[in-house]
């Protein structure tokens, strides 16, 4: 089945599709095929437009009620072992509970020995709506929600030799159902939007290629702003949606900017740790990021990606990419006092951070501790605390080593 006209309303976890209707008649109805009405959530179908006085869903199977079939007789087939056929009407089409149209009699069949004189409509469901004004013209839009059509920006991040990022994003639209829409306006809405009821869609089946006719401006998505933290965008481009597919345009333009940089963390108490320093980026875009999947590649290397969250317009978001095994740090705790009221412990930190680069990097290691925490007689610039954090961050140079010894206060009460 092919719709035509619709709109579509893209939320992360489902899309609400919209159809307007001019109707001849007081009684309008509409088909679901199985596999289409199985993905619509409860509750969701709704008609906005001329006043109904009812509204009715029925599983279409009862419209097999009188159809005329021949019955395949595979037993008592009489004395020469030959076995005719019945003709008949269908009583029951949940039972198949037929009507001998001869004799009049009633029995039941196999549907595997059956045979439609006339093609028969697909299995699914009705929706019939009576309308109050028995006017010949009735008009109003059709809206319902199924959660396997979604959308998810995806974001290409792009760091230059001279440290210039160029942030390029994408939109994906997946349709998860086997059944192919004709999309007339496209609305991709981000933020924080629960349902009531829970569903589980089936997994996609099949890509399609990226859309090859958003070329000019008026064709892109445009920003149209947010409510209550709801941000949406508009695609005013017509498209086909088709079954088990994803489709990919291009988002909105966003500057980003992004500041690299070595971070590592750890905890006070375990006499020795070492590890590795994760690469980190700080991303700061001019306007809101929906989340999605980033893919950052720096100068022209791949080297990894992340799940953004929702980033908010001019907010700093950190997002890691793996390790680098050349940046390493040390760190040895000794206990050398205690005091139980209130709990306190003293200890001597030692800690190393070592680069094994030929060129210098940037890095910072955080030692996180109780909920009172101190340096005491700290005397370095390259440490700071703040909470219960104690933050060692330095400019490493090219083979080199930074070493630090501190006296550290813990008030756990």
């Amino acid at each position: 089945k092919y719709l035509c006209a619709i709109d579509l309303l893209c939320y992360k976890s489902f899309t609400e599709i919209r159809q307007e209707h001019k109707l001849i008649g007081k009684q309008y109805q509409y088909f679901f095929s199985n596999s289409e009405y199985s993905n619509i959530i409860d509750g969701s179908l709704s008609w906005d437009g001329s006043p109904i006085l009812k509204q009715e869903v029925y599983n279409s199977v009862e419209n097999l009620k009188g159809q005329e079939v021949i019955v395949h007789r595979t037993t008592n087939c009489g004395g020469e072992g030959r076995c005719e056929d019945i003709e008949a009407k269908i009583v029951d089409p949940n039972t198949l509970l037929l009507e001998n149209t001869e004799s009049g009699t009633y029995f039941y069949a196999d549907s595997r020995n059956v045979d439609y004189k006339t093609k028969p409509l697909d299995a699914g469901t009705t929706l019939s709506i009576d309308f109050v004004d028995q006017k010949p013209r009735n008009s109003g839009t059709l809206s319902y929600l199924v959660r396997s059509i979604t959308w998810t920006p995806r974001y290409a991040l792009s760091i230059s030799t001279k440290g210039v990022c160029n942030l390029k994003s994408y939109a994906n639209i997946r349709n998860n159902m086997q059944q192919e829409y004709s999309v007339e306006n496209t609305r991709l809405l981000g933020g924080d939007v629960p349902l009531a009821s829970s569903y589980s869609s089936s997994p996609v089946i099949r890509t399609m290629a990226l859309s090859k006719a958003v070329s000019t401006q008026a064709d892109s998505v445009t920003a149209d702003g947010n409510q209550m933290g709801i941000y949406s965008y508009t695609f005013p481009q017509k498209y086909t949606l088709r079954p088990a597919s994803t489709i990919t345009i291009p988002f909105v333009d966003i500057l980003c900017a992004c500041d690299f940089s070595y971070a590592a963390s750890v905890s006070i108490g375990a006499t020795v740790q070492r590890g590795t320093f994760q690469r980190r980026y700080a991303l700061t875009p001019n306007q809101f990021m929906p989340s999605g999947i980033v893919t950052i590649r720096d100068q022209q290397l791949l080297v990894g990606q992340a799940n953004l969250p929702d980033v908010p317009a001019n907010y700093t978001q950190i997002v890691s990419v793996g390790q680098d095994s050349d940046v390493r740090y040390y760190v040895e705790s000794n206990l050398t006092s205690s005091e139980e009221k209130p709990v306190v412990r003293y200890y001597n930190v030692l800690v190393t951070l070592s680069n094994y680069k030929d060129k210098s990097v940037q890095a910072k290691l955080e030692i996180y501790g109780a909920l009172q925490t101190s340096v005491i007689d700290n005397t370095s610039e390259d440490v700071s605390v703040k909470g219960n954090v104690i933050s060692v961050g330095t400019n490493l140079k090219s083979k080199g080593n930074s070493t630090y010894v501190l006296s550290v206060r813990l008030q756990y009460n």
